[in-house]
C-alpha cells in the first residue's frame, strides 16, 4: 500500500504560531523592519546633516498648516516660533533663515513647489524680513547684533553661507529676493 505524501502547498501545511518556522518568519520580518528604519534614519542624517527629526516634524506641521494662509511665510513663522509681536520670537524666526538644516529643507521644499506657490512664498518671506528690519527696536537691533558678533553667531553664519552656496543655481536664483533682504538686515543689525 502506497502512502500519500503531504502536499506542501495544501492549506493543511500552514505555519502554526508555535512552530519554529513561524517564529523564524517573525524574527526575519522584525529584522527587516528594524533594518529599514535604520537605513531611513541613516539616509535622513546623511541628507540633512544639521537638521533634527524633531525640527523637521515641527517645520512640516507648520508648513502644512500655513500652506493656504493669505501670507504663508508669516503664518509658518508664527506657527513655528510663536506670536511675531514678541521680540524674542521675531529674532528666533529671523535666525531660522541661517540654520543649515533649515536651508537644506527649504531647498527641498522650494524644489517641489509649483512656480506660483514658490513666487508667493518667496515674496512673502522677503516682505516679512524687510518689515522686521524696518520695525526693529533699538533693543532688538542691539540683541541681534550682539548675537551675530558672538562666536556662536559667527559659526552659524559661516555654516549657513556654506550650506547656501552648496545649493544649485536654480535655488539660489529663485531665493535671491530673500537673500538680499537677509543681507540688508544683517548689515542693519551689525552697524549699530
Amino acid at each position: 500500500m502506497k502512502r500519500d505524501l503531504p502536499n506542501p502547498s495544501s492549506p493543511r501545511r500552514r505555519k502554526r504560531p508555535g512552530s519554529p518556522r513561524f517564529r523564524k518568519g517573525i524574527v526575519v520580518a522584525l529584522a527587516s523592519v528594524a533594518l529599514s528604519a535604520l537605513l531611513g534614519i541613516g539616509w535622513f542624517k546623511w541628507r540633512f546633516r544639521h537638521y533634527t527629526g524633531a525640527a523637521a516634524l515641527e517645520d512640516f506641521r507648520a508648513g502644512i498648516a500655513a500652506r493656504r494662509a493669505p501670507h504663508p511665510a508669516v503664518r509658518f513663522l508664527e506657527l513655528r516660533y510663536g506670536p511675531l509681536d514678541n521680540p524674542a520670537n521675531r529674532q528666533k524666526a529671523f535666525l531660522h533663515f541661517f540654520d543649515a538644516g533649515h536651508i537644506e529643507a527649504m531647498g527641498v521644499m522650494v524644489g517641489h513647489m509649483d512656480p506660483g506657490e514658490r513666487q508667493t512664498n518667496i515674496a512673502d518671506t522677503a516682505a516679512w524680513i524687510s518689515d522686521y528690519r524696518s520695525t526693529m527696536t533699538p533693543a532688538e537691533r542691539e540683541a541681534l547684533g550682539s548675537f551675530l558678533d558672538s562666536p556662536a553667531g559667527q559659526a552659524q553664519l559661516q555654516q549657513a553661507r556654506h550650506q547656501y552656496l552648496s545649493r544649485d543655481v536654480a535655488y539660489r536664483s529663485a531665493t535671491a529676493p530673500v537673500i538680499a533682504e537677509l543681507m540688508m538686515t544683517l548689515d542693519h543689525a551689525r552697524n549699530r
